[in-house]
C-alpha cells in the first residue's frame, strides 16, 4: 500500500513580520538601542508605520533569538546579557571561526581570499572626518559582519554556513550588548578611532595567515581578534575552561 503524503501548509511569500524583524534586528546589532532599553510597542508601530499585531509577530522572532526579553505584562526590553552570556557567546564564536579558518587555510580558494581582501581594503579606507562617530561605527561593524560571513561561507560547508546563519545574530548581539563585561564602554562608538585602527589590522593579519596556509597562525589570529585583545578576557573562567587559557594564578613563585 502506498504511503499517504503528509499534509503540509502552503508556502507563504516573505511577510511583513520578517521585514520588521530584520529592521529591528539590524538596529540592535548596530548599537542603536542600549542593553536593557525598553521598546514601547505603540511608539515602534507608529515609527514603522505598521499595526501592532504585525510588530508583535516580529518581536516574537527576536525573542526566540534572545535579542529581546518580553515580560508577562508585555513589557519589551533589549537583551541585557549577563557576564556569562557574553563570554559564552564569545567562546562559541571562537570555536566556530577556528574551525572555519582551519578549512579555509587548507582550501586555497583564490576567489574567497580575494573577497576577504577586498572587504579589508574597504575597512582600511572608511572615511572618518565627513561623518559622525555613530555612522562610522555602523559602517565598521557592517563590514565586520560581511567579512565573517564571507569567512564562514568560504569553507564550502553548508552545515557550518547554516549554523552560522542561525547563531550569528545572537553571537553578535551578546558581544555588542555585553561590552561592559569586557571592560568596554557604551555607546560603542565612543572608542571609534581605536576601532578604526585595530579592526583592519586584525582582519588583515588573519587574511595573510590564511593565504599563507599557516593553519596554526590563522587560529592564533582568530583568537587574537575575538578574545586576546579584549580587556578582562583571560580573567573569566568560561574562557579559561573552553580555550584552555594558561592560568598562572596558582604558580609557585617561591625560590
Amino acid at each position: 500500500m502506498a504511503k499517504t503524503s503528509p499534509i503540509l501548509r502552503k508556502a507563504r511569500p516573505r511577510t511583513l513580520r520578517n521585514e520588521l524583524a530584520d529592521i529591528l534586528r539590524e538596529a540592535i546589532l548596530d548599537g542603536k538601542f542600549e542593553p536593557g532599553q525598553r521598546l514601547v510597542e505603540s511608539a515602534l508601530a507608529e515609527q514603522l508605520g505598521v499595526a501592532r499585531g504585525s510588530l508583535r509577530e516580529a518581536l516574537a522572532q527576536l525573542e526566540q533569538q534572545r535579542l529581546i526579553n518580553v515580560s508577562p505584562n508585555r513589557s519589551v526590553r533589549v537583551a541585557q546579557p549577563t557576564e556569562t552570556d557574553t563570554w559564552e557567546a564569545v567562546v562559541l564564536r571562537v570555536h566556530l571561526e577556528t574551525l572555519a579558518v582551519r578549512v579555509v587555510a587548507t582550501r586555497h580558494d583564490k576567489e574567497s581570499l580575494d573577497q576577504l581582501d577586498a572587504i579589508v581594503r574597504e575597512m582600511e579606507n572608511i572615511p572618518y572626518d565627513n561623518q559622525t562617530p555613530e555612522q562610522t561605527f555602523q559602517r565598521v561593524i557592517s563590514l565586520d559582519r560581511e567579512f565573517h560571513n564571507c569567512l564562514i561561507n568560504a569553507t564550502g560547508s553548508q552545515v557550518l554556513s547554516q549554523s552560522w546563519t542561525m547563531l550569528s545574530p545572537y553571537l553578535w548581539a551578546m558581544t555588542l550588548l555585553g561590552r561592559i563585561h569586557r571592560g568596554q564602554s557604551w555607546p560603542p562608538w565612543n572608542d571609534i578611532q581605536e576601532t578604526l585602527q585595530a579592526d583592519p589590522e586584525e582582519h588583515r593579519a588573519l587574511v595573510e595567515a590564511i593565504r599563507s596556509g599557516d593553519v596554526e597562525k590563522a587560529e592564533q589570529e582568530i583568537l587574537n581578534h575575538n578574545i586576546v585583545s579584549l580587556p578582562q578576557a583571560s580573567l573569566h573562567p568560561m574562557v579559561k575552561a573552553a580555550l584552555r587559557w594558561p592560568d598562572h594564578s596558582q604558580d609557585d613563585t617561591s625560590v
